[in-house]
């Protein structure tokens, strides 16, 4: 019944997408004692695109539904551990552009 109202396959072949696309970038993030600003907002910005339409896809079926395979709680985990590893990275690196109030230069 869940497999003719939603894309299924086609939502874990994104989340599975998203894992090949930046679980290495995890590793290496994860094995780097110093991961340059610039880098980590370009790659959190990506992340954040990438990421952001996946959860409005899935429909949250409890597991009892879902493939045994179902790859929706590794990406999660992924998105969670790179968010760790760049937001604060990725901010530091854009706050001196934001000005007092929300301007921008």
């Amino acid at each position: 019944m869940s497999r003719s109202g939603w894309d299924l396959d086609g939502i874990d072949g994104r989340y599975r997408e998203f894992a090949v696309r930046y679980g290495p970038e995890a590793e290496q993030l994860a094995a780097t004692a110093s991961v340059g600003g610039g880098h980590a907002f370009v790659t959190y910005l990506s992340v954040l695109d990438h990421w952001r339409k996946l959860p409005f896809r899935d429909p949250g079926l409890p597991p009892e539904v879902l493939a045994d395979d179902w790859a929706g709680p590794e990406a999660v985990r992924l998105f969670e551990r790179l968010v760790a590893l760049l937001e604060g990275r990725a901010l530091a690196h854009a706050a001196p552009h934001w000005s007092p109030g929300g301007r921008t230069r």
